[in-house]
């Protein structure tokens, strides 16, 4: 089993919500009030945000995303493609892949010992992203692999699960709330008949109740920064993990240039997206404990006999 790199990493820790940001953003939230903080490599290529991300790995829990997602994005909507036809287009046929890759690997080599993680530049088909996978590890870095089920093939993901300590799942942000749930259950089934035990972390996903079922180890999504950078709150309200209100009319809205405004500035705005950020984690692993103490086993479904040697459940 290989082990993914990133010195802040603690395969005991409880379930992690990771909010997705930038250096500069985050910065006003404060790494004091959420110090788990996900950014795509892009966002280190200034000098600037280089000094604050440096600030926020000493004192937080930094996961480095390599930017293939926003990378895919706009090759799709530069060739017309559906955003998973550009996700598998091999990586020497888009354009700023060959910029973003070495960005990421620099960015990796600097940070990798105050990091919690970093992903792998998972661009193309299975064949390329192995093939990406072992440069990245031939400069002496450890990758988390990052899985796609909708393109990827399940025998990857065992492949996958054979052979790290940490995995990604992708294709999660875009889809649908009955896919989501649907990719999450069928990648959770293979994740409980692991030889070893196995962190999965869900890229662009919310705490959300399909969690409690399929109970991988951390997510992250945008959600909670929506009123840092466009000013309205746009934030579900939830309770157990599930949305009942969402925030979203003018009248919510935040006046970010105006930080001294206590009541709609930007100060207001930080506060209240750190508030969302922990309760949101601290509901996901408080709901795990209630069920786990309530129902008495560590993983729901419950393992399968014989299964229970194979694979230890992760801590919660």
């Amino acid at each position: 089993m290989r082990r993914t790199g990133g010195g802040k990493f603690d395969p005991d820790d409880g379930f992690l919500f990771f909010m997705a940001s930038t250096p500069y953003i985050h910065q006003f939230i404060g790494i004091d009030r959420y110090p788990w903080l996900l950014i795509p490599a892009h966002e280190t290529a200034t000098e600037s945000n280089r000094q604050l991300f440096a600030d926020q790995c000493a004192k937080g829990f930094m996961f480095l995303d390599s930017g293939i997602f926003g990378l895919s994005v706009r090759h799709a909507s530069k060739h017309g493609l559906t955003f998973n036809e550009a996700l598998t287009t091999p990586a020497q046929e888009v354009e700023g892949f060959d910029q973003l890759a070495s960005l990421h690997l620099e960015a990796c080599r600097t940070y990798e010992a105050t990091l919690w993680g970093y992903c792998e530049l998972d661009q193309g088909p299975p064949d390329t992203k192995r093939e990406l996978r072992r440069w990245m590890e031939s400069e002496g870095l450890t990758p988390i692999p990052v899985y796609h089920p909708l393109g990827d093939g399940w025998d990857y993901l065992d492949e996958l699960l054979d052979e790290y300590d940490r995995i990604c799942i992708g294709n999660l942000a875009r889809s649908v709330p009955e896919v989501r749930t649907e990719l999450l259950h069928t990648v959770w089934e293979r994740v409980r008949r692991a030889k070893h035990r196995v962190w999965v972390h869900a890229l662009g996903v919310t705490p959300m109740p399909c969690l409690l079922s399929a109970p991988i180890q951390s997510a992250d999504s945008t959600a909670h920064a929506y009123m840092m950078k466009f000013g309205a709150s746009v934030c579900t309200a939830r309770a157990m993990t599930a949305p009942f209100a969402k925030l979203d009319q003018l009248d919510y809205s935040y006046t970010l240039g105006e930080a001294e405004n206590e009541i709609r500035g930007r100060g207001k705005a930080s506060e209240f997206a750190g508030f969302l950020g922990r309760a949101d984690l601290v509901c996901w692993r408080r709901v795990w404990e209630d069920a786990e103490r309530e129902v008495g086993t560590e993983v729901c479904p419950p393992l399968y006999p014989g299964e229970r040697a194979q694979l230890k459940p992760a801590s919660r």
